[in-house]
């Protein structure tokens, strides 16, 4: 019953946001009916509507006029994952990746449905249950042995030492250890965690921030980092910089020495120039502060990544 209010409800999100976010099945009578079109038949279709799931016979409509392919295929795996079909949101979610293989939406939705797929099972090691008992207490109640735990845990699995910056609020890595998956992902000192499976990380405790890391061998984690990376010779720096919903991110550039060449890869968000924040900033002030010639050249890049804690032995 509970997912069925989730959908009518995520159904109304769409419905009332945008017409272009409905599929519209025109019927034989001249009437229309707008929604989600979640199951397909030889003889009939079943429609998500803010009234609730409705069935229509083939032989009454007249055509269907889907939304976008990418759009409505997200829709689906989202529509999906509410009513526990985990599987065909998977299917869903990859078909988006195969459109748009940067699709930050299609990517974090499949890895939710595979992990509420994974923990749907009935059956799971001893060892396992104990470690996610003893990682999912609450920090409120730890003591300080659990916070070690905690630490330990992200240590062993992530290679991470962190601490926070009580008086600028943010928590930063203090260590990385070799040969550990960080080190594979070229994590570095000083880099801030912004953001752990995109939840703002920012004003929680150290402790909670700890126990958000923690988690299960070979479990999957979304990590958002954020790095001030500096150019003091930007004149011979070329951008090649793209835009989505989400913001500025760089695709390429050419100019740069050895050592600038580590400092950021495609796909790493551009949150600000200078201190200069670019949330809704315009293209072409975009540009201009990128190009502008005053050395030095400071920007703030965010960097998504998703990881497999994993124990190198």
């Amino acid at each position: 019953m509970l997912h069925r209010i989730f959908a009518a409800f995520f159904t109304f999100l769409i419905l009332t946001t945008s017409h272009l976010f409905a599929d519209t099945v025109r019927l034989t009578s001249g009437n229309e009916m707008k929604g989600l079109v979640v199951d397909e038949y030889v003889d009939r279709i079943v429609v998500n509507t803010f009234e609730g799931e409705k069935t229509v016979l083939r032989k009454d409509i007249k055509d269907i006029q889907y939304e976008n392919e990418e759009t409505r295929l997200l829709k689906l795996g989202d529509e999906a994952t509410a009513r526990g079909k985990y599987k065909n949101a998977i299917y869903y979610y990859q078909a988006v990746l195969k459109l748009d293989p940067d699709s930050v939406a299609a990517r974090d939705g499949e890895i939710a449905a595979i992990r509420k797929q994974l923990g749907s099972g009935t059956e799971k090691a001893k060892e396992e249950i104990d470690l996610m008992i003893a990682l999912e207490e609450t920090t409120a109640k730890a003591s300080g042995g659990r916070i070690d735990t905690y630490e330990k845990n992200v240590q062993n699995l992530l290679g991470l030492k962190l601490k926070k910056d009580e008086e600028n609020n943010t928590c930063y890595i203090e260590e990385v250890m070799p040969n550990s998956v960080s080190a594979d992902y070229d994590i570095r000192k000083k880099d801030v965690i912004s953001a752990v499976w995109n939840d703002n990380v920012k004003y929680m405790s150290y402790e909670g921030i700890i126990n958000k890391l923690s988690g299960p061998e070979f479990s999957m984690i979304k990590l958002s980092l954020e790095r001030k990376v500096d150019f003091p010779e930007p004149k011979r720096l070329k951008w090649d910089i793209g835009i989505k919903e989400e913001g500025y991110f760089i695709k390429e550039a050419s100019g740069l020495n050895a050592s600038e060449k580590g400092l950021f890869i495609p796909g790493d968000w551009v949150l600000e120039i200078n201190s200069v924040s670019t949330r809704y900033m315009p293209k072409a002030e975009f540009n201009r502060l990128l190009s502008d010639n005053n050395a030095p050249l400071t920007l703030l890049i965010k960097r998504d990544l998703y990881m497999t804690r994993e124990k190198r032995r």
